[in-house]
């Protein structure tokens, strides 16, 4: 028995293909590192210490305080993103991201970039990924866009062929069947568009 062998076109609508995290480390004090060196400074010195000394948190102002007093930021206040490729994981500890993570939203807050396709709130489009740098759009036809910056790309499969511009040459298939389709996180696929040959359009971070 033979077996039949099916064909998937893959379209991705990629930000950035690689996702490798690069990391900076800026010691600080009280890091295993800086206890290292200064016990080692100790003992060069002739010093016995028993490690640095304990940091106490600071007790709970029963006044106000006075004028011109400025409260530094708290550790846990300096984590989160910087802007859409790095991010303070926390304090002393940076993440620099050869993709975007993060977007701005409408009102320029930064936001963690979700890449899943959702019903779309456009009535002129069946679903839709507004939650990243890139913005992409389908409607069950077969119809994709793919918007950055202003810029608008409008896209549909309708025939299959070999050769590009003038010399391309179809295959005579007939028309695309898009009756078939299936939405799975940040893609859809159209089974059989062809016999035996499906669609998928996919948007990456």
């Amino acid at each position: 028995m033979k077996q039949q062998r099916k064909t998937v076109l893959g379209v991705g609508i990629a930000v950035v293909f690689c996702a490798t995290g690069v990391v900076l480390f800026a010691q600080t004090l009280g890091s295993p590192q800086a206890q290292d060196h200064q016990a080692g400074l100790h003992q060069m010195c002739g010093v016995q210490d028993s490690g640095l000394p304990e940091v106490k948190p600071e007790p709970a102002r029963s006044s106000p305080p006075p004028e011109g007093w400025v409260d530094l930021p708290r550790p846990e206040e300096l984590v989160g993103p910087i802007d859409e490729y790095s991010e303070t994981v926390r304090p002393g500890l940076v993440v620099f991201y050869s993709y975007p993570k993060f977007y701005r939203t409408s009102t320029g807050e930064l936001a963690e970039t979700v890449t899943d396709l959702a019903v779309s709130s456009d009535p002129d489009w069946d679903y839709e990924v507004v939650t990243g740098i890139w913005t992409l759009k389908v409607r069950t036809d077969g119809t994709f866009q793919a918007i950055h910056e202003g810029d608008h790309f409008t896209y549909r499969f309708a025939d299959l062929g070999i050769g590009s511009g003038d010399n391309f040459r179809s295959l005579q298939l007939g028309s695309p069947n898009w009756s078939s389709y299936q939405v799975v996180g940040d893609t859809i696929c159209w089974n059989d568009v062809f016999p035996d040959l499906d669609l998928k359009v996919s948007i990456y971070s």
